[in-house]
């Protein structure tokens, strides 16, 4: 169901407008967003929240408006059927989209449509987790790898310290050779 979904389907929220079907707009499905003005500045704020939780920020934030029916922070695959089941989809710049996951049944397809983003938003900003939820399923794909080289700090004997700098910490561990040895000639 979910790859029948478009962009005219969604709210597409960014750090500076938010859009329908690639048109910046104030109304959803025929209603008006709540505090449309106010989602781009939540966005940043879940830019900020995420960027520290997984080392990524999202670009984009969908929110659905969807006749399908889950229950609570559950990943899902929801139709483009208008109805009162708020969804949330985020995207990264290097192309990674998280699943749809469901967030909330309204008590109708006008409510979710004018209420879903900002609540959603709120929800991914607030909810440790439901974070994990949107992006736990992903975290491999959005977290950049580091790749550091230690240094040695002192050799002594069979024992040699070695350093890595993280920047603000610097972890120090040893190695053994003789137990490296021991081991390799069993």
């Amino acid at each position: 169901m979910a790859d029948n979904i478009t962009k005219k389907d969604y709210i597409t929220i960014t750090d500076t407008k938010v859009m329908v079907g690639g048109k910046e707009t104030t109304k959803y499905r025929g209603c008006d967003i709540w505090c449309v003005k106010d989602l781009p500045i939540l966005f940043k704020d879940i830019q900020t929240k995420v960027k520290q939780e997984y080392g990524s920020a999202p670009i984009e934030m969908h929110i659905l408006s969807s006749g399908t029916l889950c229950q609570g922070a559950k990943l899902g695959t929801p139709s483009a059927t208008h109805g009162p089941n708020g969804w949330v989809q985020f995207v990264f710049a290097n192309g990674t989209k998280t699943p749809w996951v469901f967030r909330y049944s309204y008590s109708s397809a006008s409510a979710c449509a004018a209420d879903c983003a900002y609540f959603c938003g709120v929800s991914v900003q607030l909810y440790s987790d439901f974070r994990s939820g949107v992006f736990g399923s992903v975290a491999d794909a959005i977290t950049p790898v580091v790749q550091v080289k230690p240094k040695v700090v002192n050799r002594s004997g069979d024992v040699t310290t070695m350093e890595i700098d993280f920047g603000k910490q610097k972890l120090q561990f040893q190695i053994n050779a003789s137990l490296i040895l021991k081991h390799k000639g069993k």
